[in-house]
């Protein structure tokens, strides 16, 4: 399986595949397409030049900007070990 990670912009319901990825995608029948729209999923790409990002990156990004949630009560350790 040949995978390609790229943005781009949807112009009237389109989106344009990079001239670097024409050439073999236009050759194929079938494609699959997965589309996100998150700025936290850009923010969790932390090399931009390579699609290397791997789990520990995203844990450590998480950990550097912890995610603020309205009204979140962690829960006890009571629960925590509840079986």
């Amino acid at each position: 399986m040949l995978t390609a990670e790229f943005e781009a912009k949807v112009e009237n319901g389109k989106i344009t595949i990079p001239e670097q990825y024409q050439a073999v995608f236009q050759q194929s029948e079938n494609i699959k397409v997965i589309l996100l729209k998150s700025d936290l999923e850009a923010d969790l790409r932390l090399d931009k030049d390579t699609d290397n990002s791997t789990a520990e990156d995203i844990i450590q990004h998480l950990l550097d900007n912890p995610l603020s949630i309205e009204n979140f009560v962690p829960a006890s350790r009571e629960d925590l070990h509840e079986r």
